[in-house]
């Protein structure tokens, strides 16, 4: 079972999420998980509806999954349109990796 720890909001509305961002500040949202192709993109507080509202939103492609079927598994054919409709209407998607480096180097920049 996930839940969220004390403290911690917990929201499965857009507007919620929206309200809760801004009131922190936060203009960037990383995506990643699993139904790329539908609930990252259009579910409560997915890619889309956050675009619409104002946000820079980020896709990581590696750690990103749509529902494939026994025909479609082995060449992704979900994932892959889920990810070419993000480039292609959104902005550019980063791999783990890099995005992992990012984090690091702004870690070392605030150390310096």
């Amino acid at each position: 079972m996930v839940a969220s720890l004390p403290g911690e909001p917990f929201v499965y509305m857009t507007g919620q999420f929206d309200r809760i961002l801004r009131r922190r500040g936060i203009e960037n949202l990383i995506y990643t998980g699993f139904a790329a192709d539908m609930c990252v993109l259009n579910a409560p507080g997915g890619i889309v509806p956050m675009a619409e509202r104002g946000y820079r939103v980020y896709l990581v492609r590696d750690a990103t999954l749509g529902v494939e079927f026994p025909d479609t598994f082995e060449e992704r054919l979900a994932t892959r349109w889920a990810v070419r409709f993000f480039e292609s209407h959104y902005g550019d998607t980063v791999t783990s990796q890099d995005f992992v480096r990012s984090c690091e180097r702004l870690v070392e920049r605030r150390e310096l």
